[in-house]
């Protein structure tokens, strides 16, 4: 579970601070409209998402924040004075190790900003988004901003990366159009005539390219269900918990296939879809919208798949998971954990890189504590599993290498 904070300003204030806070009358009000805002935005992503994050209000605080999760706090400030006992919660927050992000509504942002915070980047609100001119949209807009900034923190907001699975004698020309259109929308899109080198184990780098992406784009026409290439990307790609956009040459819902494989993002191809061998304008912006979609969801269940497969490889119950700035405590299987010296991972839902290993060594420094990092292993490529065993030697920042079980169970 994950917990988003949001620091209003006393109710006696509201009136001098903005026109958009004006609007909504009193405390009461403004807290409903930015848990609908922040719901309906997170629910729009996806539904498991949203469940998956708690939204706190000052009033609640107390009740409902839980200091071993990861937390992104929006402290909105005050012009009159701060609210009592507000250095108090910072120091509560701050000893989670979150992301806290101060919005000043109106004058100067650090003389309206308690000591504590102004270390900490933030955004004025009379400055923010000024081309827009309708109020309710403009505070929408900033909500919009606040839960981006909360989901890239708790790495939750998905990198461009869209692998392309498909059969070049059916789907080849589709697949060219869809990876160039993809480019325009400041993706980074894979396919394999144009993602790899000369001379290189083909199969090993394709599948080194699939661990690094979120999303897998399956071009479904039919002959792909022949090609074990196809079958084992797909496999790949669901047990990493990728989000799988499939685009389905005359789907047929009936069809064994959707069922067997779990697939539930399908796009229906036919016919009169196409403007000769590629797809047609209107067919490319919906499956380009698709992608945008999913692509949040994608990442959220790359994370949450780690989290499972973590919790299930012993001795790791009692350990601890960061994300960036935040902890996340894995359940533990026996009372026994909680006396334990906690151990505290970095997830990395991607290729594991040298940054990796660095932002493990600066969370070290800031906890006190050991941290590693925590990765599937399976599908990297030889050359690159020994780069990061090179790594962990130099660092001395520790690993645990999710794999799957071998064909005899051990």
């Amino acid at each position: 579970m994950y917990q988003i904070i949001f620091i209003l300003p006393q109710e006696n204030d509201l009136y001098s601070q903005s026109p958009i806070l004006k609007r909504y009358g009193n405390y009461t009000n403004l807290r409903s409209e930015i848990k609908r805002m922040a719901c309906s935005c997170l629910t729009q992503i996806d539904k498991s998402i949203s469940s998956q994050i708690n939204i706190i209000f000052q009033d609640n605080f107390h009740t409902d924040f839980k200091s071993c999760r990861p937390t992104f706090t929006a402290y909105f400030s005050a012009m009159r004075g701060f609210e009592p006992g507000i250095e108090e919660k910072i120091k509560q927050i701050e000893f989670s190790f979150p992301i806290i992000y101060p919005i000043v509504l109106k004058g100067d942002f650090n003389k309206n900003l308690p000591a504590t915070l102004r270390k900490y980047q933030g955004v004025v609100y009379s400055k923010f988004a000024k081309h827009i001119r309708n109020a309710d949209e403009r505070f929408k807009n900033l909500i919009n901003e606040i839960l981006s900034n909360a989901l890239e923190s708790f790495g939750l907001a998905a990198q461009r990366k869209v692998f392309i699975s498909y059969s070049q004698k059916e789907a080849g020309e589709v697949a060219q159009q869809l990876y160039k259109e993809l480019q325009k929308r400041h993706y980074k899109p894979f396919l394999d005539i144009t993602g790899l080198n000369p001379a290189v184990n083909f199969q090993e780098s394709l599948m080194h390219e699939l661990a690094d992406s979120d999303i897998l784009l399956l071009l479904d026409s039919g002959k792909n269900r022949k090609s074990e290439w196809c079958r084992d990307e797909l496999l790949a790609a669901l047990y990493s918990g990728m989000g799988v956009l499939a685009l389905a040459w005359n789907y047929d819902p009936k069809d064994a296939y959707w069922t067997d494989f779990k697939l539930l993002d399908i796009v229906s191809i036919v016919p009169t879809d196409f403007s000769g061998s590629t797809l047609n304008p209107n067919k490319v912006e919906d499956i380009l919208d698709s992608i945008d979609k999913i692509r949040i969801r994608a990442k959220f269940a790359k994370m949450n798949n780690l989290l499972q497969l973590l919790k299930q490889k012993s001795p790791y119950e009692d350990a601890c998971l960061v994300t960036r700035n935040s902890t996340c405590m894995v359940n533990p299987k026996n009372k026994r954990a909680w006396f334990t010296t906690k151990k505290y991972y970095l997830p990395i839902t991607t290729v594991p890189t040298a940054q990796d290993f660095q932002k493990a060594t600066s969370i070290k420094t800031a906890l006190h504590e050991s941290v590693g990092i925590v990765y599937l292993n399976d599908y990297l490529h030889s050359t690159w599993q020994k780069h990061l065993a090179w790594l962990e030697s130099v660092t001395s920042v520790k690993t645990i290498k999710i794999e799957k079980p071998k064909a005899n169970g051990k």
